[in-house]
């Protein structure tokens, strides 16, 4: 799996319901990291004590995915930031310009005469 590479002010997205709720990471310490509320669309996603998340962070050249565990909610000043455990990996998709599908397609093909094949 890839070694996690969080970064202060990095864009993360949690995906409920087939809406993409996005947030930022605030803050990273040693065993947890603090997030903003993940909001879509003017709405809010609602966290949970103990809940389990996945959430994605998407580069240019991957996605990862990875899980967490809500730990609590922190005011600090104006701000209002989940505390999530430090996330594991648990997935993990490579972008490319040009990628592979595993699929079989029945062909037609013909053997050329040797005098046909032979010609330069």
């Amino acid at each position: 799996m890839p070694e996690i590479a969080l970064k202060i002010n990095q864009k993360i997205e949690i995906i409920d319901k087939s809406i993409i709720y996005k947030c930022n990471i605030q803050d990273i310490y040693e065993d947890v990291i603090m997030i903003d509320m993940p909001v879509a669309n003017g709405k809010y996603y609602t966290m949970h004590r103990d809940s389990l998340i996945e959430f994605l962070i998407v580069s240019e050249n991957e996605i990862i995915k990875y899980r967490s565990k809500v730990l609590g909610l922190k005011q600090e000043g104006k701000l209002r930031l989940f505390v999530l455990s430090f996330p594991e990996v648990i997935g993990r998709v490579q972008r490319r310009e040009y990628f592979r599908l595993p699929i079989t397609i029945e062909a037609k093909y013909l053997l050329l005469p040797p005098e046909i094949s032979n010609l330069n």
